[in-house]
């Protein structure tokens, strides 16, 4: 089975640590421009980048992207994505952040494939297994847990388990680090939902 699919890049110039991020030049191109052209090589129906900025619209616009205009005072890349989705009739959103530059269009696709097959979950995201001591600190790596039968139980930038301070320290060889999973860098913000759970 097929669903038609809609790929969003919500691109955000007010980014809080790094203004400007996806106008930034990277190998010659703006990263958003990077982000567009491996969008486009997935099998994804429709890729359009959701903008808050004319800066980041007319960029877009320059390269030959398709680029929408919304709101300034989105609290959220999902609620920008949102507004382009609920105009669409796509019938699976992708979400693939703006600032992903090397996000794979394997990638993409397979979330494609998980949305499109029977019994499909609402929403699905990608995310590999990392080593605890690489990632368990680093904020800009988002950490996955995931129940026995590999359901998000939820998300967090900080280290799972959370410990308090003074909270003794787990070691490498935990049992549990093999429940934590790290959405790699370039992958993490690829994630779908059929647009009927997002109605609800």
């Amino acid at each position: 089975m097929s669903v038609k699919s809609l790929a969003v890049i919500p691109a955000r110039f007010a980014s809080t640590r790094f203004p400007g991020k996806v106008l930034a030049p990277l190998g010659g191109k703006p990263i958003i421009r990077h982000v567009w052209e491996r969008a486009v090589r997935s099998r994804a129906d429709e890729v359009v980048v959701a903008v808050d900025d004319p800066k980041v619209f007319d960029a877009v616009r320059a390269f030959g992207g398709n680029a929408v205009m919304t709101a300034k005072n989105h609290p959220t890349g999902s609620d920008r994505i949102w507004e382009v989705a609920a105009k669409s009739d796509a019938e699976a959103i992708i979400n693939i952040q703006g600032d992903e530059p090397f996000v794979k269009p394997e990638v993409i696709d397979s979330l494609i494939d998980a949305i499109s097959a029977k019994d499909a979950p609402e929403m699905a995201t990608v995310a590999v297994p990392c080593p605890r001591a690489e990632f368990e600190n680093n904020p800009n790596i988002v950490k996955a847990v995931f129940s026995a039968d590999f359901d998000a139980l939820y998300f967090s930038r900080s280290m799972i388990p959370f410990l308090r301070t003074g909270g003794a320290r787990l070691s490498a060889s935990s049992p549990c680090r093999k429940g934590v999973w790290s959405s790699a860098s370039v992958w993490s913000s690829c994630g779908l939902w059929r647009t009927e759970c997002a109605l609800k």
